[in-house]
């Protein structure tokens, strides 16, 4: 985890979604980190973009990530075939 500490991401969150991704390997979707671009002040909000099925969510920091997880799957289910 230093390369949270050294960008200053906090190392909760990364596990969190480390462990996200591993859980959705094996569905029909490829998960992976991409690099991001954090605010240069301290005073911005952080916030990521996760594209799923065409669709991009903008997650701003602090939003509860286990309502955000249940978005991200609901939309990965809709890709999929009945």
């Amino acid at each position: 985890m230093g390369f949270a500490r050294r960008k200053g991401i906090s190392t909760r969150r990364l596990t969190y979604w480390k462990k996200r991704l591993a859980s959705a390997k094996g569905r029909e979707t490829n998960p992976a980190f991409v690099a991001v671009t954090m605010p240069a002040t301290p005073s911005a909000r952080a916030e990521i973009e996760i594209r799923v099925a065409g669709v991009a969510v903008i997650v701003h920091e602090g939003c509860d990530v286990e309502h955000v997880a249940r978005v991200v799957e609901a939309l990965g289910r809709r890709t999929r075939p009945c």
